[in-house]
This record gives C-alpha cells, sequence and structure tokens, in this order.
C-alpha cells in the first residue's frame, strides 16, 4: 500500500519580535507547535505499519519571505528545491525534497532545521509530506 500523509499546517501568527529559542550550544530548540503537528503525523504512519526507519521522499512547503535563498541554503545542505505554485494567499513559496527516514530522532534533527530556516529567511514553514512504507 502507498500513500502520502501531509501535515499541513499554519503555526498561529507569533506576537510581534518573538523568535525561536535558542539553548546554550546554539541550535534551535523545537516549537512545541511544529513537535506536536510532526508527532500526530508519525502516530498515523505508525497506525498503518510504518515506523519511519525505513529512507523514503518527503517534501518540506515554505511560502513568503526570501525563498530564494532558502531554496539556496538547503541546495548547499543536499536538498533539492524547487519553486511552489502560490496562490493569491502567498507572494512565494518553495518545496524541499530529499530522502529520509522520519521516525522520532532523524525527525526531531529535520523539524529543528526546517524551522529554523523558516527563521532565517523569514518564511512561512507549512508542513511536510511523505511516503507510506508498510514493512
Amino acid at each position: 500500500m502507498r500513500a502520502l500523509f501531509l501535515c499541513g499546517f499554519r503555526r498561529p501568527e507569533r506576537p510581534h519580535g518573538s523568535r525561536l529559542e535558542w539553548n546554550s550550544g546554539f541550535i534551535a530548540v523545537s516549537d512545541p507547535f511544529y513537535t506536536e503537528c510532526d508527532t500526530r503525523v508519525r502516530t498515523l504512519l505508525a497506525e498503518r505499519g510504518d515506523d519511519g526507519h525505513v529512507p523514503r521522499h518527503t517534501l518540506f512547503f515554505f511560502y513568503d519571505g526570501d525563498c530564494e535563498a532558502l531554496a539556496a541554503a538547503a541546495t548547499a545542505a543536499g536538498y533539492e528545491a524547487r519553486p511552489s505554485a502560490c496562490g493569491p494567499t502567498f507572494s512565494a513559496g518553495v518545496v524541499l525534497e530529499t530522502t529520509t527516514a522520519v521516525d522520532d530522532e532523524t525527525f526531531e534533527r529535520l523539524s529543528e532545521q526546517m524551522q529554523a530556516w523558516a527563521e532565517e529567511f523569514g518564511c512561512t514553514y507549512d508542513g511536510w509530506e511523505c511516503q507510506l512504507v508498510n514493512q
């Protein structure tokens, strides 16, 4: 069985001037909102027999901000990047693609990176999707 799960979420607006918290090692600490959304999707995968350990095609969605600079940074980090179709709601968009596991440990690191890029480039991180892999 093959299916895609989309974790399409828009984080409620942060108060003006608020930013991601950083720990003493200068590593982004995940925003609890994204952690909860990521956990929901991984739970749905697990309920369908997918523990997330098998690498699979995964997409990450960003809108607004400096999408070109985000795409350049992501490409330098090994992701494929392509422009995203934007409706009247967004001025620009980019989709990042990679093949990765989506288990808890691996995905926490990926989610932190996506949140950090969104913050750095002033973009809205709008979620991710991946293939369901039954083992």
